[in-house]
């Protein structure tokens, strides 16, 4: 095995050169439902078609929306026309830029891609600065002080989330961290979280924003109008409304500093219309509990794992009834949070939270490498196995092509045997890091250090004992 892929990145002629240390996970063992390894695997495949109609009819909304704010300018009507374009050009677009962001919305990861970008885009989100915020969220959510997307912090300021409900607080030091860094600055809150080696993509990016603002800025003085801001950009300011109708039911009131998202997570039952516009992410809970499977398949994952998990609130309405009254409570008791009510015993907190459930998990899945035979494990699969070197993972690729691969993703320190294998293509269950089996490279943000693999000789039928 070559030690040195783990300790170096590619260079864009492709030679291996030195990384700069990445920001990593504290490492916490989360709370892990139990569920069955094929079951999973079959939740996390791919498949175009959902994206591809959704994202169509996305982009359909967004264009008719934008068609009647044109109609109706100068008329009472526009004030319902920019309602309904607010809702699709910023409200929709966050669903998508954060399933996109995750690369499970299409196969092709190019086309999650764009889509991430433009829907970064139309929200004022600097497309690398927020997948690295985003991976951090995930490793340490509500974690005060580690997640950098904590959207309703203790006490809670009820100006601001006024403001923001027009995106006028987060948008306008969005606005300014743009420009800061369109002119090389990053920003001393990025940088404690986005590794020095993407400091030059934030830059890139933040100048591409400025420029693309700045034809729009042009073409409301050619127009004498600002109608063409109100169609491209100023969107993420007034329909900024919706994201926080959603994003609020997602963690606010709950608990934080625990390593259970049944504790600080909530998942809602919300009618086919938000479904849309969210994107089925009112599974809240379910998706942080296993990011690799696809929105389209959350509800399925909910049935699966309905035994363990707290019932989701019965109605957005619902949620809202639990939500408001608690933020206002904890203006003055920082203490206070909701308690969700789960249907095995509670989890420890803090440092403690050293979960029996995961702890088995990392051990009694165990096995010697030469006890596996070539019977044992399916084409696709994979199994934790103990080496002279500590735990690896065994990937069965082919019929004829087995790799040995590290235990922990190069990013987050996440079980790589809890992830997905798709071909030669190996997935973090964490953070949706992706490495190539031939050579171990990171093939996707936010995992860039590569992977240390070794193609093994196929067991034989019997055991080597």
């Amino acid at each position: 095995m070559d030690r040195n892929l783990k300790l170096g990145g590619l260079s864009p002629q492709g030679s291996i050169t030195s990384l700069p240390d990445l920001p990593v996970s504290i490492g916490a063992q989360w709370y892990r439902p139990q569920i069955d390894p094929a079951q999973l695997t079959a939740l996390c495949a791919r498949r175009n078609l959902p994206a591809v109609v959704s994202t169509t009819l996305w982009f359909l909304a967004i264009i008719g929306s934008g068609a009647l704010v044109v109609i109706t300018w100068g008329t009472w009507w526009l004030v319902l026309a920019l309602l309904v374009h607010g809702m699709m050009a910023c409200g929709a677009a966050d669903a998508r830029w954060h399933e996109c962001g995750h690369g499970t919305a299409f196969t092709d990861d190019r086309l999650n891609n764009v889509v991430y970008f433009v829907a970064s885009f139309l929200l004022l989100r600097e497309p690398t600065v927020w997948r690295w915020s985003h991976a951090r969220h995930h490793s340490e959510t509500i974690s005060v002080g580690r997640d950098p997307e904590i959207a309703f912090p203790r006490p809670p300021r009820m100006w601001v989330i006024a403001l923001n409900l027009l995106h006028l607080h987060a948008g306008s030091f969005a606005v300014l961290r743009i420009l800061r860094h369109s002119i090389g600055r990053i920003d001393e809150t990025v940088a404690s979280y986005v590794p020095d080696v993407e400091h030059r993509r934030v830059i890139t990016e933040a100048r591409v924003f400025v420029a693309l603002l700045a034809v729009i800025a042009a073409g409301c003085v050619a127009a004498g109008s600002v109608l063409p801001a109100m169609l491209i950009g100023l969107p993420a300011f007034y329909g900024a409304w919706v994201v926080v109708f959603f994003g609020a039911t997602q963690h606010a009131g709950l608990a934080q500093n625990v390593w259970d998202h049944r504790l600080s997570t909530r998942s809602v039952a919300m009618n086919p219309f938000f479904r849309f516009l969210y994107l089925n992410m009112n599974h809240h809970l379910e998706h942080h509990l296993f990011p690799t499977v696809p929105y389209h398949q959350l509800p399925a994952l909910q049935q699966a794992l309905a035994p363990q998990l707290p019932a989701p609130i019965s109605s957005t309405w619902a949620a809202y009834r639990q939500i408001i009254p608690t933020l206002w409570t904890q203006r003055r008791d920082l203490a206070y949070e909701l308690q969700q009510e789960l249907p095995t015993a509670p989890v420890l907190h803090g440092d403690a939270a050293q979960h029996t459930a995961s702890l088995t998990t990392l051990t009694s899945d165990l096995c010697h490498i030469d006890q596996i035979t070539h019977t044992s494990l399916e084409v696709g699969a994979m199994c934790a196995v103990l080496t002279d070197d500590g735990e690896k993972v065994l990937c069965r690729v082919t019929d004829d092509d087995w790799v040995l691969t590290d235990a922990l993703c190069t990013h987050s320190d996440a079980r790589l045997v809890e992830g997905v294998l798709q071909g030669w293509t190996l997935e973090c269950p964490r953070h949706n890091g992706r490495f190539d089996l031939h050579d171990g490279r990171a093939l996707r943000r936010p995992a860039i250090l590569h992977l240390g693999v070794t193609r093994v000789t196929p067991p034989k039928d019997s055991p080597q004992i």
